[in-house]
């Protein structure tokens, strides 16, 4: 069974993770300080999501971005009643190792 990865413990910043991931979504449950996420993988594209998606399911096509292999990208996270408080990353095909840095400006 898929968990989220649950992080707002953490104080220091940044913070990296390294994460396995199936073409199912895993949900990443965000510090309060961390306005930013950068997420990557040097094998395998991914998708991120926020809205529409849940942990354990398929990030739906039409609520996902993608982010090419071999290459990062870097989410604001919005601030007050905007701010997420998760994202949700999957792999386009199979597993993949995935590297997560929460980053607070």
């Amino acid at each position: 069974m898929i968990m989220p990865l649950d992080v707002t413990d953490q104080k220091t910043f940044p913070h990296y993770e390294v994460i396995t991931v199936s073409t199912n979504a895993t949900e990443i449950i965000l510090p309060s300080q961390c306005n930013m996420v950068q997420i990557g993988c040097p094998q395998k594209q991914l998708f991120v999501g926020q809205n529409g998606c849940t942990d354990g399911q398929t990030i739906p096509e039409d609520k996902r971005f993608f982010v090419p292999a071999n290459n990062a990208y870097e989410a604001p996270i919005g601030r007050g009643q905007s701010r997420a408080k998760s994202i949700f990353v999957a792999s386009s095909e199979g597993n993949a190792t995935v590297y997560v840095a929460l980053i607070e400006k």
